[in-house]
């Protein structure tokens, strides 16, 4: 029974937290559970063999945080899912009502390329959280992220970028980035020619300008015209923090980085 309960455990633990995690999904009526994760691999992107450190954090909602951390693969409907057991700690004293933060981490070393389902489960059984373990050769340059959407930085609100990003293709990315001038009029320039560096986690591309002649539009100031000029004025620049969070730079010629903001994408 020991032997069954060793080796069966994980993979009761991390059906049970699948299944939680779909019913939450189709149901707004369930409450999500008041403990939680959020997983950070390190290294984000490496080579099979190579050994990944997956660090959870969060806070718990008594003293009784778990202690450690347990990280083990098996399949679950044919597809490798890599679980991390957080084990609570086994006390008889009453645990206190304080919220508790908590960050644990567990080693793990994929022995197959792909992008692996990291689930989050507690030794109750408890859906956690959850997130990606991302395994490629080194020279795999195809993108981490889909960056497809609305991204903004909170500290400049009102300025911001807009991405296409053909991901299940060629990877090629399409971006408008909004600001202001110096006259404080909205501005726009152009991300294109983009390519992905540094395993898929680096976006650089020209940054092009492009001017109009004059044109007369009432009662506005501004309306469609054609274009009349179009100039590449530097690179852009944005390497991700994860799939919803960025730094992005615009890059002159000569290197210098000429504005900058951390971005991060907003969730519809």
């Amino acid at each position: 029974m020991r032997f069954l309960t060793h080796h069966f455990l994980p993979t009761l633990l991390c059906a049970v937290a699948l299944l939680q995690g779909q019913a939450r999904a189709q149901s707004a009526e369930l409450t999500f559970a008041r403990n939680s994760a959020a997983v950070n691999v390190q290294p984000a992107t490496a080579d099979i063999g190579v050994a990944r450190t997956i660090q959870v954090s969060g806070h718990w909602i008594n003293g009784c945080a778990p202690v450690s951390a347990r990280a083990t693969q098996f399949p679950v409907n044919g597809v490798p899912v890599v679980t991390l057991e957080l084990q609570e700690p086994l006390t008889l004293i009453a645990c206190t009502q304080a919220i508790t933060p908590y960050t644990l981490s567990a080693s793990f070393t994929p022995v197959a390329r792909g992008r692996l389902r990291i689930v989050v489960v507690s030794s109750s059984g408890q859906f956690l959280g959850e997130g990606l373990l991302d395994v490629r050769q080194a020279g795999d340059m195809h993108s981490r992220h889909d960056v497809t959407g609305v991204w903004y930085d909170p500290t400049t609100n009102g300025s911001g970028l807009t991405f296409i990003h053909s991901r299940t293709t060629d990877s090629l990315v399409f971006g408008t980035w909004y600001v202001y001038g110096t006259d404080g009029v909205a501005r726009w320039f152009t991300i294109q020619s983009t390519r992905w560096l540094s395993q898929g986690n680096v976006l650089e591309g020209d940054l092009y300008e492009t001017r109009a002649g004059p044109a007369s539009c009432p009662p506005l100031s501004a309306c469609p015209v054609p274009f009349s000029s179009v100039q590449v004025i530097g690179k852009a620049r944005m390497t991700m923090n994860g799939a919803h969070a960025a730094r992005i730079e615009a890059i002159h010629p000569g290197g210098a980085v000429m504005f900058a903001s951390d971005v991060q994408r907003i969730q519809f």
